[in-house]
């Protein structure tokens, strides 16, 4: 979750996606990224 705090700090919502991709490696095939 911080991670995602900082990305909100530094980028904007946009990055905070991508974050969130990068931070959990899609543990049920859900993810936006394929």
């Amino acid at each position: 979750m911080l991670g995602l705090v900082l990305a909100v700090g530094a980028c904007g919502p946009t990055e905070v996606v991508v974050t969130m991709e990068i931070d959990v490696p899609n543990p049920g095939g859900g993810g936006s990224v394929p």
